[in-house]
């Protein structure tokens, strides 16, 4: 029978060749990832007979094992790159057979470091620079991943192709052309090996520390309140708001040809107007990378033409500011959009207004009115909200300021609407509670259903059979008689959606037998108590003991027993006691 076997594994091999795939042998597991250095096992098993097996490696081979049919490969410190392990197997008059071992011996990065090639210090707006990568000492090159993050967002991968085995150093570079907005943004880089779509497969990705950039750019004055009108002996105040880095200086020139920079605040001048103040005031900004200027141009008006003069004054505060919801009234629902609106009405200059939205203390819109109206205006500014439960009740509020300059003095008091509260409506949601509960037959079990919702939901309980028990909004849980096993459903409901939730209730039948045993069996006991004490006191009787002295007695230490019985039996006892001392 054996040689049978081996002759059809003969002519197996005599048709398909010795191929490794045709070799009556499993490895388990096909393919290993293992960390340099760390130790390494694979099993190899044959499924029929040998002369013998044994592992080829070029670390801890294992020689021909004769005898047996699976043999472990193991190396307790794997310290050969290229390692290429094979289990072989030999059999009678046929060649040998070898399968191969998938062995991927990584080592993840020594260092990930990231730096800006052949610049250190700040960066110019507009200019290319050139951030380096390098990652020391990683193997498998051909499996490493690099991605580049600017702040949590991937701008870039690299890819390294390559065949190698052994630990290499690689570089990865990004391009980049910053601006104004990249003023301290951070750039890091992320190694990672990519060796297999299990988790135990990938080794933990390396990162770089965060690399923030500086960003240097060109003074910018933002426009607006360029021409003033004012009335002779009022102030006027000229506001040269400037974005820059570094920061910039500033320099104001006055018709005369100088400013008193006592009266300068925040790159900002106060004029009192009179018959010298007309004319161009100049600001400038400048730092190392460039200047920008700004032209005031102040006119005063003459004492005649100022009662017909209508110019608004350009700190004149708002006559109201309102908010309110646009083209909706009533409740609001939960995850739809709706557009509020705040008005401001009567306001100059509007170029030098600030719209901010409030939710409760918490800013979350402003608004910026670009312009050149010298007059009042009125205005409007909208958020879009969608609001959600946690909603319900929130204030929302719209903030009107004249942002005229820094000091406290030269800014008029923002003017704010009224809060704005509203309800906000959903469908309900039943929270989470016991789904199955245990109770004695005849119980009464309290079934919970504990919802939330707005409108108030309405509440209904159904049992096994159908029947269906209506709650009201604030009684949100039924009590029960517990007869029977089956499913109650609490459902809830209001006009945005319904939601149920069930409960298994299992009834457990009282078994009363031992409620009528026990009263039973404590009856018995106390019955053979009493026929106990009732034969013992039969069995022995009632005696008197006295001594009574004859000369005939044989033994002075008897003593005669006297049974006290009733009167004749008592007598005929000590009659016969006489006849037989007669006798004697």
């Amino acid at each position: 029978m054996k040689f049978k076997k081996l002759l059809g594994f003969v002519m197996l091999l005599t048709v398909a060749g010795v191929e490794a795939d045709d070799c009556p042998m499993k490895i388990d597991p096909p393919a290993v990832v293992v960390k340099y250095g760390d130790p390494v096992s694979v099993n190899c098993t044959v499924f029929t007979e040998h002369v013998g097996m044994g592992w080829v490696a070029k670390q801890n081979p294992v020689p021909n094992q004769p005898g047996v049919q699976f043999l472990l490969w193991t190396v307790e410190n794997l310290t050969v790159w290229d390692i290429n392990p094979q289990c072989f197997a030999n059999f009678k008059g046929v060649p040998q057979c070898l399968r191969k071992v998938s062995v991927t011996v990584y080592n993840t990065p020594d260092s990930v470091s990231i730096r800006s090639e052949n610049h250190t210090g700040p960066l110019v707006e507009g200019y290319q620079y050139k951030l380096v990568c390098e990652v020391q000492n990683v193997a498998p090159v051909q499996n490493l991943t690099v991605k580049w993050y600017k702040g949590t967002e991937v701008v870039n991968i690299t890819l390294h192709p390559g065949e190698s085995k052994t630990p290499v150093n690689v570089s990865s570079t990004l391009l980049i052309t910053p601006n104004r907005t990249d003023d301290g943004a951070q750039y890091k880089c992320v190694a990672e090996l990519q060796l297999g779509s299990e988790r135990e497969w990938s080794p933990p990705a390396v990162e770089s520390e965060a690399f923030s950039i500086t960003v240097h750019y060109s003074p910018v004055i933002s426009k607006g309140g360029e021409n003033v009108t004012m009335a002779q002996g009022e102030m006027v105040f000229l506001s040269c708001r400037v974005q820059g880095n570094p920061s910039p200086h500033v320099q104001w020139v006055s018709p005369s040809g100088n400013v008193n920079h006592s009266t300068v605040k925040n790159n900002s001048i106060a004029i009192k107007v009179s018959a010298d103040s007309p004319g161009v005031y100049t600001c400038t900004a400048s730092n190392h990378l460039g200047n920008a200027t700004k032209i005031f141009s102040v006119t005063v008006n003459s004492p005649s033409s100022h009662s017909l003069t209508t110019t608004a004054l350009p700190k004149d505060t708002p006559d109201s500011v309102s908010i309110r919801f646009e083209n909706h009234t009533g409740p609001l629902v939960e995850g739809r959009q709706y557009r509020l609106v705040c008005e401001v009405q009567n306001v100059a200059p509007v170029q030098n207004l600030t719209v901010k939205w409030y939710k409760g203390t918490e800013v979350v819109n402003i608004t910026l009115y670009p312009g050149e109206s010298k007059t009042p205006v009125n205005v409007s500014s909208t958020l879009l909200i969608t609001p959600n439960r946690t909603d319900d009740g929130a204030q929302y509020k719209c903030v009107a300021e004249l942002q005229l300059g820094s000091e406290r003095e030269w800014s008029p008091p923002a003017v704010e609407s009224e809060a704005l509260s509203f309800p906000v409506h959903y469908p309900p949601v039943i929270s989470e509670g016991d789904k199955n509960v245990i109770v004695d037959q005849g119980s009464m079990v309290s079934l919970n259903c504990t919802v939330q919702g707005n409108p108030s939901p309405l509440f209904q309980w159904t049992s096994p059979s159908g029947n269906v028990d209506f709650l009201t909004p604030k009684k949100n849980n039924s009590i029960i008689s517990a007869d029977s096993s089956g499913v109650y459903t609490c459902s809830a409901s209001n006009y945005l959606g319904s939601t149920t939730r069930t409960v298994s209730i299992t009834v457990v039948k009282k078994d009363y037998t031992i409620f009528a045993v026990i009263p039973v069996a404590i009856l018995f006991l106390l019955i053979a108590f009493i026929l106990f004490l009732m034969k013992r006191k039969r069995q022995y009787g009632n005696y008197s003991v006295s001594k009574r002295h004859s000369e005939h007695t044989v033994n002075p230490n008897s003593i005669p027993m006297q049974c006290l019985i009733s009167n004749g039996a008592h007598q005929s006892l000590q009659k016969s006691t006489a006849d037989t001392e007669d006798q004697d």
